[in-house]
């Protein structure tokens, strides 16, 4: 006979309460552990993606991410970004461009998920 089960046997009166202390460990950790499918980190480090029209040209694309970088650089919590526009490296097509966000250390800034919230603004256009 294999040991667990005869341990599990011999001790037949202690399996039912390990079993209700499993189940009640289990629902108190579903209660305690926070939800979400991918849990918020705070890096320090922002990406951001930026599409222009289809039909935009590259300079007029390289003049709104321009604008839009300096929105971002206007934010307290930001210390510095880093800009590209075009096809080449990360950027598939003429019309999308790529931001890189560093935000200043933890102890001067709030939350990452903050500074994001607050960082949106409108369409340029």
């Amino acid at each position: 006979m294999n040991r667990s089960l005869g341990t599990v046997l011999k001790y037949k009166f202690v399996t039912p309460d390990r079993h209700v202390c499993t189940l009640v460990a289990t629902v108190w950790l579903y209660i305690i552990i926070p939800k979400g499918f991918f849990p918020t980190e705070d890096t320090g480090f922002i990406a951001a993606t930026t599409e222009g029209a289809s039909d935009i040209s590259f300079p007029a694309m390289v003049e709104r991410q321009r604008l839009v970088a300096e929105i971002i650089k206007k934010d307290p919590a930001v210390d510095y970004v880093n800009s590209t526009v075009g096809v080449g490296g990360p950027n598939p097509t003429t019309n999308s461009g790529r931001m890189f966000i560093a935000l200043k250390p933890r102890n001067e800034r709030e939350n990452a998920t903050d500074v994001i919230q607050g960082c949106a603004a409108p369409p340029i256009p």
